[in-house]
């Protein structure tokens, strides 16, 4: 189970997992705990170790990390997910591959990312080399009314194959429309 809890003045990422049948906290995920860290997302490895995604702010920026529990410590999965500075990032979502005879366990991590004007839904998949870009999504669907983001979502097909939903919202005749999307 993992969850966002205000600590003091900080944001923190809370994660525990139920262990011989008692529920254990883990150590904080997070790479600074100094830093806020927010909106995590969990999946369970095939031996039942958590992934967490979340988002780390350091010093106005978003960063979204992928750290994965190896039952002693939280191991980093690369670098910050993002690449694109100024964007704000939010409702990341993590799954992992169970697909086939042997699981890889690859991670799948979808986000939106915001700027003011410009929003998007990234999707990425950790391959044997590294991480392959799937693609983007413009989360402005013809409409320059469109303003916000909603939650998002993130599951594997039966083939492995991501399928993300999103909600934005748009302010049109001074009322807030909802949009309910899945690519």
């Amino acid at each position: 189970v993992v969850w966002q809890q205000r600590i003091g003045l900080s944001m923190k990422v809370q994660v525990s997992d139920e262990i011989d049948g008692q529920w254990v906290s883990l150590p904080d995920p997070a790479r600074d705990t100094t830093r806020d860290a927010t909106m995590p997302s969990v999946a369970l490895r095939s031996d039942n170790q958590p992934v967490v995604a979340y988002v780390e702010m350091n010093q106005g920026y978003h960063n979204l990390y992928l750290r994965r529990w190896n039952g002693t410590a939280w191991v980093n999965q690369g670098n910050s997910l993002n690449q694109r500075k100024g964007y704000q990032v939010s409702y990341p979502f993590v799954a992992l591959d169970k697909t086939g005879t042997t699981p890889t366990n690859y991670p799948t991590v979808a986000w939106t990312e915001w700027n003011g004007t410009d929003s998007d839904a990234r999707v990425i998949r950790r391959t044997a080399t590294g991480w392959q870009r799937l693609g983007s999504l413009d989360l402005y669907p013809g409409d320059s009314a469109w303003f916000g983001l909603g939650s998002s979502a993130l599951q594997l097909g039966k083939n492995g194959q991501p399928v993300v939903a999103w909600v934005n919202r748009s302010s049109q005749s001074g009322s807030d429309v909802i949009g309910l999307y899945v690519k």
